[in-house]
């Protein structure tokens, strides 16, 4: 019953003109962890990449694009990785949400690279990853939000300001 429940929910979300923005879903059980992530652009010039464990650090594979000019006159090109996942299944996905629902989180210190990269070195679940994450100024994300999910189901939505963690029956 609760997957015919769930299967109908799926469609009726696709027939919405609202199933045009970024989906992500997770789904687990017993042993099995499933992500399912679309994005709702088209980039002709994304890529694939990995890195490699070194210093007690995780390898991830990445995806991403060269960011060129599109936020900014006078900033510097550099690579945007929206999606990766470790070698220890901590996986993460961006998304664009409604811009202005974060709270001032000007009092924590901000992180001057990428925090994508640093919770796929560093991390290995969820709850590790949120820890980390939470410690910085996120008014950076006040107009885009990360799915977390690791190898066990655990997962949450971080913004700027809030963190939503999935139940444990959904």
């Amino acid at each position: 019953m609760r997957f015919s429940i769930g299967l109908c929910l799926i469609f009726v979300l696709l027939a919405s003109a609202s199933a045009l923005g970024c989906t992500g879903v997770v789904i687990s059980g017993e042993e099995t962890v499933v992500v399912g992530v679309n994005e709702d652009w088209y980039r002709s010039d994304a890529y694939v990449w990995a890195t490699k464990a070194f210093a007690g650090l995780h390898a991830a594979v990445y995806f991403g694009y060269l960011v060129d000019g599109e936020f900014g006159e006078g900033i510097a090109p550099f690579w945007y990785d929206f999606q990766g996942i470790n070698d220890a299944g901590l996986f993460f996905d961006s998304f664009s949400a409604p811009c202005g629902i974060g709270e001032n989180e000007s009092e924590k210190r901000p992180f001057s690279g990428s925090i994508e990269r640093l919770i796929m070195q560093t991390c290995s679940t969820v709850e590790d990853a949120v820890h980390v994450m939470t410690q910085y100024d996120r008014s950076y994300m006040d107009c885009m939000q990360y799915l977390l999910v690791d190898r066990t189901g655990a997962a949450a939505v971080v913004e700027a300001g809030a963190v939503v963690w999935k139940d444990d029956d959904v």
